[in-house]
């Protein structure tokens, strides 16, 4: 330890203060930094805050911590309840009265994963082990992660098809994890068996007098959790090799798209049809393409083979 570290520490009380600091009196490295500035006027980093820590034989990390240490972190200035939260005996008893970790976290306006954390700590044995986790693989990025078994086999129980989302941005921020790339994945089918099988999705689709992919895909989300039917959210990917032929048949309405035979027989007559009505943009060509019972509503379908772009296609 050379002769600056050695005034910083005289600056925060010696090394017992520290060391009380960070294994129970409740307080990070950056509290310290952060005390050091407003009492001594140093301003310094956290990274070399943890050199100091470092200098004298400590980490500072969550292992050296402890009980006492997420109490006082939780309650700084009530110095029973710290007391009695540390205290294995008296813990059980608060627990037992309040009814469970949720109703005490209440009572004492705290979260739970703040009480959880110190349960756990002063408590070993209320730890839950791998086993008492149900663990599963998100639905919409695919990392695996783990919850509460009691808590699994109620939501399986209520929900027989139910998807699993390994945290908040996963379930509401759908935009954000998509600028992220994760968008491609969302909902993708991890076991085949949550979904229905073809015939009992047709008939629930036709008993709902659906007619079109937009309409179903509005009333998909409302019947998605029926203990009858799970439908996919694309049922010809979901049932190609399983007896799928057109949408027309999954709706029962026989329709079928207009075929390549029907449509101009090359991509440049098309495109040069399409220009003609005044199409300049894909945009443009859904609006007009039916004024020309020879445009198919696709064409980038069509006509795979030569297909190259909209641009091309509409002479841009």
């Amino acid at each position: 330890m050379n002769r600056k570290e050695d005034e910083y520490v005289r600056l925060l009380g010696g090394r017992d203060a520290i060391e009380y600091a960070l294994k129970r009196g409740g307080e990070t490295i950056t509290d310290l930094m952060r005390k050091l500035h407003e009492t001594e006027n140093v301003e310094l980093t956290r990274e070399r805050g943890r050199q100091i820590v470092r200098s004298i034989g400590l980490t500072g990390k969550a292992a050296e911590r402890e009980p006492i240490w997420y109490a006082q972190r939780a309650f700084p200035n009530n110095h029973v309840l710290v007391t009695k939260l540390v205290t294995p005996k008296t813990l059980r008893k608060m627990l037992k009265q309040a009814g469970g970790i949720v109703p005490l976290s209440k009572e004492l306006g705290k979260p739970r994963a703040v009480l959880w954390k110190i349960v756990h700590e002063t408590i070993p044995q209320l730890r839950r082990t791998p086993a008492q986790f149900f663990h599963f693989r998100c639905d919409f990025c695919g990392r695996k992660g783990m919850k509460p078994m009691p808590w699994a086999k109620r939501a399986l129980k209520l929900y027989p098809h139910k998807k699993w989302f390994c945290n908040y941005r996963c379930s509401g921020n759908h935009k954000k994890m998509k600028k992220r790339g994760a968008g491609s994945k969302r909902g993708r089918v991890l076991s085949h068996e949550r979904f229905s099988s073809l015939e009992e999705a047709k008939a629930v689709v036709q008993k709902l007098g659906l007619r079109t992919k937009t309409e179903y895909r509005k009333i998909r989300r409302r019947v998605r959790w029926g203990d009858v039917v799970h439908l996919p959210s694309a049922p010809d990917v979901e049932y190609k090799g399983k007896g799928w032929t057109t949408w027309g048949n999954f709706f029962g309405t026989g329709r079928t798209r207009r075929r390549a035979k029907n449509c101009y027989p090359t991509r440049q007559k098309a495109g040069l049809a399409a220009q003609a009505l005044g199409a300049r943009t894909s945009t443009d060509y859904r609006k007009i393409w039916k004024q020309d019972p020879r445009l198919p509503r696709n064409p980038d379908e069509v006509y795979t083979k030569t297909w190259t772009g909209w641009s091309e296609f509409l002479g841009r």
